[in-house]
């Protein structure tokens, strides 16, 4: 089945198709970081133009700030349009809320052609600037070829605003897994052997505000009181660092491990060495978009935590199967459902095993290119007129 959607989409390769990627930043963008295409993005961009604006790469500011510096102006209300313009495209994919998806929609509707609008929110930010947009989000996803959203939660949303249910279209864009090799368990076993400890509960991310890493301390320290032999241990880097270095300080938690920014490449033997993987991310602003560490977790059998803000929340993660949920901002939560899989060896197993499953059977590349493949062909075929 998928080799003949493959063949169907090279006979579709003449079609020239622009995706429009959120500008690359420390702060609100993992593509900042160097690292290799996965095979998702391999496969899309033999058919795409990836349009994307990049010179805050090495900067922590938020996505948004990106269009009040003038680089970032002048691409989104000139570079842009004229690109788009220009490149002589078939059919547009932009994310709906994002200006630069705005500025798309409406090219794609000068030149009458069809556009793929996606979204990866299940609620609407409460900012002002939001509110105002609020119209004309929702008249684009009414008008969109092929709206596309990443989960049922996204989908009872849009479900809400009234848009046709024929124009909607589900997609496992959020696909990440860890391979592994010898020379990775080797390099485990290592790290674990200096850490000194029998169990290790892992993050992996950003270190901001909305990752809610306060709490996964507060958590942690009520639980070093009663299981001896464990650590914390916080792979990345962030804004938030000292603070939290400061906070871990002054409770006396020497067994909270910072380890820094810690390339994809290398990040394996961090989640082989874990017996349970957490991401507390609380909501500010907005909420996490997806969490795609909690992927590469699952994919090597690890049992997680994550709060209900996260967005696999209930897409991904199973309260109780293949992990827990917990309310965010809420150490005692986090507290009581770490322990559980810490001291239950055969629970965190089980758990650990159902995880991997999820992963095997429907969140792997090949799901997500299938779904990528399905939705190209879809737009392709629909009328082109306004």
């Amino acid at each position: 089945m998928f080799k003949n959607g493959a063949m169907k989409m090279k006979k579709e390769k003449s079609k020239r198709i622009a995706r429009v990627l959120p500008p690359i930043t420390l702060g609100g963008s993992a593509l900042a970081n160097p690292r290799k295409l996965n095979p998702l993005e391999k496969w899309l961009f033999q058919y795409e133009d990836p349009i994307i604006f990049s010179s805050y790469r090495t900067q922590w500011i938020e996505m948004w700030r990106v269009f009040t510096q003038r680089e970032g102006f002048l691409w989104l209300f000139a570079g842009l349009p004229l690109k788009l313009i220009r490149g002589k495209y078939d059919l547009f994919v932009a994310a709906a809320r994002d200006p630069q998806g705005i500025i798309t929609f409406f090219i794609s509707k000068l030149l009458r052609k069809p556009v793929i609008l996606f979204d990866t929110f299940y609620d609407w930010p409460e900012r002002t600037i939001a509110h105002l947009v609020w119209p004309v989000n929702r008249f684009m996803a009414s008008r969109a070829t092929i709206f596309c959203v990443t989960s049922k939660r996204v989908l009872n949303f849009w479900s809400k605003a009234n848009i046709p249910e024929k124009k909607i279209m589900s997609s496992k864009i959020f696909v990440s897994t860890i391979e592994i090799n010898a020379e990775q368990v080797l390099l485990a076993n290592e790290i674990k052997e200096k850490l000194e400890c029998q169990k290790i509960v892992l993050f992996v991310g950003r270190i901001t505000n909305q990752k809610g890493l306060e709490y996964l301390i507060q958590a942690f320290a009520q639980l070093s009181k009663e299981t001896k032999n464990i650590g914390l241990l916080i792979v990345g880097d962030g804004p938030e660092r000292k603070r939290l270095e400061t906070l871990c300080r002054d409770m006396k938690l020497d067994n909270v491990f910072f380890v820094g920014f810690v390339a994809r490449q290398h990040i394996a033997p961090y989640f082989l060495l874990s017996d349970v993987f957490v991401l507390p991310s609380v909501r500010t602003k907005t909420h996490e978009e997806w969490g795609l560490v909690v992927n590469e977790a699952m994919s090597l059998g690890k049992p997680v935590v994550v709060t209900s803000t996260v967005g696999c929340a209930y897409e991904l993660v199973k309260d109780g199967l293949n992990g827990f949920i917990v309310p965010e901002r809420t150490a005692d939560a986090l507290y009581n459902a770490i322990k559980r899989l810490v001291v239950d060896d055969e629970l965190r197993m089980r758990v650990g095993k159902a995880a991997k499953k999820t992963i095997t059977e429907s969140f792997t590349y090949q799901h997500a290119i299938e779904d990528s493949k399905n939705i190209i062909m879809a737009a392709l075929k629909q009328d082109r007129s306004i």
